[in-house]
């Protein structure tokens, strides 16, 4: 019984906290007797394991397909790399025209005589203020330009010396003729290269004939001997 009481009355030891800061607590060194794999397997045989593993992987690996190289005169390349970055840049600027607006432009473009010059006028023929000055320009000279190439390639195709004789009918010879019409592409917008060229061909006397100033043009007219084809409206005109 007795002892039964002391250990009840134990567990209500009060302990001295002055007691306790007095004794001076010495530090147990830890002694970490753990080797890791770099202590216990040598570095040599590490690296045989490493290249093993690589040689099982690479054996494992499909064949490489190589492709053929081939090389190039570096100015051939300069001059590919400048037609790829000209033909990128020109993508960018027909994108800012629609194909409706590409059709009106082409419209207004053979109307006026010396084009090249009188963009502002074929601008605001077609309406196409909102677009830049700059994109103008570029469409106007790329037009201008691959149609002066189309023309010039299909006389080359048809000159005489490529010319072959065969033996043909007057039906074929029309869709022969029909085909050779020189014409570029733009948008889904076909534009016949030999008519336009032919538009600005004939429009050039008037460029010769009036002269540059606005003020001059407004009171020019026509000489009399010129013939002017009449014209059935239902009213006279003084």
């Amino acid at each position: 019984m007795r002892n039964s009481s002391e250990d009840l009355l134990s567990q209500f030891k009060i302990a001295n906290i002055q007691t306790m800061e007095d004794d001076v607590i010495e530090p147990t060194a830890i002694v970490n007797r753990t080797k890791s794999w770099k202590d216990i397997i040598p570095e040599s045989e590490r690296q045989k394991f490493d290249d093993e593993c690589l040689a099982e992987l690479t054996a494992a690996l499909p064949p490489r397909s190589r492709k053929r190289v081939e090389l190039f005169n570096s100015k051939s390349d300069l001059d590919n790399n400048n037609n790829t970055n000209r033909r990128s840049h020109m993508d960018i600027v027909l994108n800012e025209f629609t194909t409706n607006e590409i059709r009106k432009f082409i419209k207004s473009f053979k109307k006026f005589s010396d084009p090249l010059h009188r963009l502002d006028l074929i601008t605001m023929d077609a309406e196409l203020e909102d677009k830049s000055r700059q994109d103008i320009e570029e469409l106007t000279n790329y037009i201008h330009s691959e149609c002066l190439m189309t023309v010039e390639q299909c006389k080359n195709d048809t000159s005489p010396n490529n010319h072959t004789q065969s033996s043909s009918s007057p039906k074929d010879d029309s869709t022969n003729h029909r085909d050779k019409i020189p014409t570029i592409r733009i948008h889904n917008v076909t534009i016949n290269a030999t008519q336009l060229i032919n538009s600005m061909r004939d429009l050039e006397p008037l460029k010769k004939l009036f002269q540059s100033h606005n003020e001059q043009r407004k009171s020019y007219s026509f000489p009399s001997s010129i013939k002017i084809k009449p014209v059935h409206w239902s009213c006279s005109w003084s």
